[in-house]
Order: C-alpha cells, then structure tokens, then sequence
C-alpha cells in the first residue's frame, strides 16, 4: 500500500490506489478493508495511543516475536488465528456511521497465518501527525502517530558478534559454562566464509578430522552450538554499539541486541573476493567467470583457469582434479603464498594429469564466439608474449576485499584493520574481547585451530567478567554436570 494514498484526504475512490486495498473506496469512503500478511518481524509496531489496539493483536505479536527469538516453534497452528478474523470490536463497527469528511477515518484489518507483517512505505510513518501504514485497528485521525521501532531483545551474558566457525564454538563454549549466550551475524548463514566461499572445499588441520568439507565442519559445529539452545540471529548489519546502565546494546540495522559483555569473532569484517583488474573481466562475471565455488559438479568436464598463488588458487587446482577436464593456474610471479605441500602436490600433478602451470602470466583478453567465452589470452608479463588457452571457467582467486564497518568507530586499538588483544583476549576496553581472524598480538596464526582456542579464552574471560564467582579456568568438559557427567 502507498503511503499517499492514505495520507492524502481522499474525496473519490479514483484517488485510492489499490496495491493493498481488496477494492477502490466506495462514494463515502468511510471504510475500507485491507489485508495484512504476518510473516516475519523485523520491526516492533508501536502505536502511541494504545487504546485502539486489540488485546489479540498483542498476544499474536508475542507469539512472532518468541517465535523470532527461536522460544517457541512457528508452527502455523499455533496462531490462534483464522484467515477471515478481524480485529474489530462492536465499539469499531459502530463508528462506520461516522462520515468521512476528507479522509479515510477508520480501517478494519485482517491478518493472515504467515509470520510476517508488510509495509511497503515504511519510511513514510515516521511523520508526525500522520497514520501513513494503516493497518489493525488504526484510526487515522492526525493525533494518532505510527511509529516502527527496532526490537529490543532479552539480556545476555555475551554477545557474539560473528558466526563463523570461531562463533560457533564461543556459542557452545558460552551454554557450557551456563552463561546465557547469542550470536549476531550479517551473513545470511552460518559459517562465514566457510559457507559463503567455499562449502565444497576440504579442510586437512582441523584436530580429530583426517579431512572434513566446510560445509560438514560448518553443520557440526551448529549442533554442537545447539545444545544449549542459544539463538543465532543472521541478516543483522550492525551499526553501532551503546553503553547504558552498566551493559552493552549491540544495535543493527533492525535490532538491538542488550548484552553483558562482548566476543567480536568477526572474522576479517564484511568481505568480497577481490575482482580481476583487467577491464576485458568485468562483463563475463556470472557468465564464465566465477569468484567462489559452492558447488564442484558445475565445474565437471570444464576446462577451466585459477588465477592466483595463494592457499585457495592451490586447493582448487588439486580438488577439481578428476573433475574439471582441464586445469590451468595462472600467477605472476613463481613464488606462491600456499601450503608448500599443495604447492608441491599441484606442480608435481603437472607431469601426471591435465595441469597446466602457467608462472610470470596474466590474463590479457577473454575470446567467445556467443553468449560464452572459449578461450583466454595470457600474456607473459617478463617476455610480452600472447599465449592462447582454450577454457570454459575462469576463477580468480585473488584474496578478499574486506571492511570491519561500524567496528572502525568503537574505539579499539587496530592495527592493519585487526583488534590489538593481549594474551586474555582482551581488547583494552572492559567487557569487549576478540577471537580468531579478527585479532591480533604477537605470534598470531590466522587458523581455525587457533580460532577455537582463542574463543574459549574469550569466553571465559567474559564469563568471569560478568559473574566474578565464577573461575575463568572451566575444568574438564568430561566431568561437568552439564553433560550429565559428575561435577568437581
């Protein structure tokens, strides 16, 4: 529904529209029925004069909002609501004998069983004195003001900001040492760059795992999270972080999120994989050329060209072998930035399999006879020659542009967009730590290894920060009543 069309006094129906009314406002335009769908709340709706909101209206919206913070199933039955139930009291209806003189007085609502309510202009009810989204029982006379407020959540001990494989295991970490616990991410998934670069890509030094997919890594850890029923809250683009009575409150773009204390397990921040720089590239992304693999049968019986010389060029030369037709790995220079075993692993392939190495090459043109390329020109960068190689996919494997955002303004010591931390994980400002690629301190190793030991750190230097009674060591996992085990 558009917000003129119910701001503005409306003397004929031809000036309602109707992308939300069921039809056109009749000559007296009295009263008119609008269908409201629930399907996800993103927003607290607050209605200043509360006197005109159904007391059902209310229940219904606990319910949402339990169901959002994942304390009660969405099972559809349990909205006690039918699909043809108004909010309207008789008091309501017999207002319909009142006249509207310039405007669309009264509007009688019916909700739907999806979770979510939908507004298409927003933004427009946050004028005074104007009821711009009409809606369940709302009376748009000037005096009454809608306003959209951000939900405000529960209190926690810690608050993880990230949920990557680092996050994920503060959040087990958290429900282990019975602290109340959350995770906020902007990704729509879980995992960081494990589910959004590559699910399909194999990970050999994780401890206990001979080799394990990031995707299967990523599902293990969700379970071993879940234990403890702690939510994690995904699409939350955090914007700032305020202080109030003694706590934090995490504010994203929809949400505020209270909190104790507070892990930043952000990884390197909001991240993109670096594009080519060549200007032939540009066009041909989502048409041959592809930043991420998320799925290895795509690439099955293509000939295809990795650019780059770092960790993620060597891993997909060696796991597309026996899947791609053909490799070729193109870098500009002969010193590589990857595991030396992969390294050696990928060149020694070159005299047993379709790998092709190509040092001191850059990619010069992008060759296609439709609406796909075929083959590639790559220039050697010492002699200027051409060289053409025939290819269906190209993936540049350059590295990550990334932005720690709203972190940058929070006060912490960075240092190459890394949180400086001591050895408790501590960011030198009370009740703020800091795990896995994020931070930094003398010795660092960026490893998911590393990660899961820096978040136990963190978060048991948080949990004694907010209930001092309790030990920063946590003893053994194998004795803990928690886990239906004897407590020492």
């Amino acid at each position: 529904m558009y917000d003129f069309a119910l701001c503005a006094p409306a003397h004929r129906s031809r000036h309602v529209e109707c992308g939300g009314f069921w039809s056109p406002a009749r000559n007296d335009e009295c009263l008119e029925r609008l269908q409201l769908v629930v399907a996800r709340v993103d927003c607290v709706l607050e209605l200043l004069d509360t006197s005109i909101v159904d007391a059902r209206l209310r229940e219904v919206r606990v319910h949402l909002l339990d169901v959002r913070r994942r304390q009660k199933s969405a099972d559809r039955e349990e909205i006690a609501l039918h699909r043809n139930q108004h909010f309207v009291d008789p008091w309501h209806r017999a207002s319909r004998a009142r006249g509207a003189q310039n405007c669309v007085q009264l509007i009688d609502g019916t909700i739907c069983l999806d979770a979510r309510i939908v507004f298409r202009h927003s933004a427009a009810a946050k004028e005074s004195g104007r009821a711009s989204v009409a809606g369940l029982r709302i009376d748009l006379h000037s005096h009454i003001r809608v306003n959209f407020a951000t939900m405000e959540h529960e209190i926690k001990d810690v608050t993880i900001l990230g949920a990557g494989p680092t996050g994920l295991f503060g959040l087990f970490y958290c429900g282990m040492r019975g602290a109340s616990a959350q995770v906020v991410d902007a990704l729509s998934q879980a995992g960081g760059q494990l589910t959004a670069l590559y699910p399909e890509k194999y990970i050999f030094d994780v401890a206990g795992f001979p080799k394990v997919l990031a995707k299967d890594l990523v599902r293990s850890l969700e379970s071993q999270a879940a234990q403890f029923g702690e939510p994690v809250h995904l699409d939350q683009h955090v914007t700032g972080l305020e202080e109030h009575d003694g706590h934090f409150v995490l504010v994203t773009s929809t949400d505020r999120f209270p909190t104790r204390s507070l892990v930043l397990a952000a990884g390197i921040g909001a991240f993109s994989p670096r594009r080519l720089p060549q200007a032939v590239a540009e066009p041909w992304y989502g048409r041959g050329i592809q930043d991420r693999v998320l799925d290895l049968e795509q690439f099955r019986g293509k000939r295809v060209i990795i650019i780059g010389g770092g960790d993620s060029a060597f891993d997909w030369a060696q796991q597309l072998r026996g899947t791609a037709e053909a490799i070729s790995l193109v870098h500009r220079s002969d010193r590589f930035r990857a595991h030396a075993a992969t390294v050696a692993d990928v060149l020694a392939s070159v005299h047993t399999s379709h790998t092709k190495v190509f040092t001191f090459h850059e990619l010069h043109d992008i060759h296609s006879a439709g609406e796909y390329f075929d083959s590639v020109t790559l220039r050697n960068v010492k002699s200027k020659e051409l060289e053409r190689v025939e290819c269906d996919v190209i993936l540049p494997m350059l590295g990550f542009v990334s932005d720690l955002g709203a972190l940058n303004d929070w006060g912490l010591e960075l240092v190459n967009d890394e949180i400086v931390v001591n050895s408790q994980m501590e960011t030198g400002h009370a009740g703020i730590y800091a795990a896995g690629d994020i931070c930094t301190y003398p010795g660092k190793l960026k490893l998911i290894a590393t990660g899961f030991a820096e978040a136990a750190t963190a978060v048991n230097q948080a949990v004694h920060w907010v209930h001092p009674d309790k030990k920063v060591a946590p003893g053994h996992s194998s004795n803990m009543a928690v886990f239906g085990q004897k407590d020492d």
